[in-house]
């Protein structure tokens, strides 16, 4: 699994209370992920493997309490790559293990088994619901793999002690997928940290006066040639559509340019930081996942889309699922579409109470989406 925010917050919010925390990546310098520079931390100690199951120790040290994270990013589960584990964790008492999305708990069970049980809680930490209602593209994903990966994880799940997933929906599902209905969930919702925002710039996206804009951030490739249908009805009615991401067509980028579409196009990287800055300078935000399987529709807890958004009040628009409407329900920060061509709809009724809209996405954000407040509770059960 691909490193990304959700590991690097977790290690930082252990270290935050005085948890010490060893790190193992596979591969992260020949994938290009994140710099490890970033845990420059006394209590997280970062561990890399290398494709060819050679161990480079950027820093180590033995502590009593540690809690270890593994994830993995590797074609299969290589037995030289526990191999190689096993010797380094046989000489350290941790207390968790805790193992990012499927690959990473296995690794964490089956080096367990190896050592004998000797980590006293393993940890599975869900991130993404890649089951069988996800379509043909899962097999890809795993190399071709995919079938003896499941089995794997089904065999290994009674063995964990606890499930780190965002709600009880995604929990329900992954449990029913597992055969294994009453296993230990704790929830975590995909969460962020209160960055400071700059409000230097009030007309960020330089939009003319009296427009108001409609962001979607994030991978460009779902739905866009719908959002860019209804683009020039959206302007008629003073709201610009702002795409923010990567991962765009060419035919869409072609539509924008020869059919000079009221869109505006921003492909450049931002840190996390500056989204949140960008984000905030948007009047409402998109959060569309099709309905088609679990992973997808279940994501009103398990997006960073509905951290940011809330972070800095913004009204959202989603499609018509129980877990959007599980959110809507306590906090009306948003409303729910069935089909791309009723936005312009559902956004001119949202204007006549935008206030209401965007207090209650703050208040959101304090319930579910401020990563520190979620972490305690976390970190009390464990």
């Amino acid at each position: 699994y691909a490193l990304t925010s959700q590991t690097t917050d977790l290690c930082t919010l252990f270290a935050n209370k005085k948890v010490y925390v060893d790190l193992f990546l596979y591969d992260v310098k020949n994938r290009n992920l994140i710099d490890a520079s970033v845990f420059d931390n006394e209590y997280i100690t970062v561990i890399e493997i290398s494709y060819t199951n050679t161990l480079k120790t950027l820093y180590h040290a033995r502590y009593i309490n540690r809690i270890i994270s593994s994830f993995y990013q590797p074609p299969v589960l290589y037995n030289g790559v526990v191999n190689e584990l096993a010797t380094i964790v046989s000489t350290i008492q941790y207390d968790y293990f805790i193992g990012i999305e499927k690959k990473g708990f296995l690794c964490a069970s089956i080096l367990n088994e190896k050592l004998g049980g000797a980590f006293s809680k393993i940890i599975y930490y869900s991130l993404e619901l890649y089951h069988e209602d996800y379509g043909d593209e899962i097999n890809a994903m795993y190399y071709g793999r995919f079938k003896q990966v499941r089995a794997l994880e089904i065999k290994h799940y009674a063995q964990c002690d606890v499930v780190l997933i965002q709600d009880e929906q995604r929990a329900q599902v992954i449990n029913t997928y597992n055969a294994h209905a009453h296993k230990q969930c704790i929830y975590f919702p995909i969460a962020t940290f209160k960055t400071a925002i700059n409000t230097a710039s009030p007309n960020y996206f330089n939009v003319p006066e009296g427009i108001k804009t409609i962001l979607l951030f994030g991978h460009l490739s779902r739905f866009t040639n719908e959002l860019l249908d209804i683009s020039t009805q959206l302007y008629a009615n003073n709201y610009m559509l702002v795409l923010h991401g990567y991962g765009i067509s060419k035919e869409a980028k072609n539509r924008i340019n020869n059919e000079k579409l009221p869109v505006i196009l921003s492909e450049k990287l931002v840190t996390q930081a500056e989204l949140q800055t960008l984000v905030s300078h948007a009047n409402y935000g998109l959060a569309l996942y099709s309905n088609d399987n679990a992973n997808n529709r279940l994501t009103a807890y398990s997006s960073n889309k509905l951290a940011i958004y809330t972070r800095v009040g913004v009204p959202i628009i989603s499609f018509n699922n129980e877990s959007y409407l599980h959110l809507f329900n306590q906090y009306k920060c948003g409303e729910c579409i069935t089909h791309i061509s009723e936005l312009p709809a559902i956004v001119s009724t949202m204007e006549l109470n935008y206030a209401t809209y965007k207090a209650n996405s703050l208040s959101a954000y304090d319930a579910f989406f401020d990563i520190e407040k979620s972490f305690n509770t976390v970190f009390n059960q464990l």
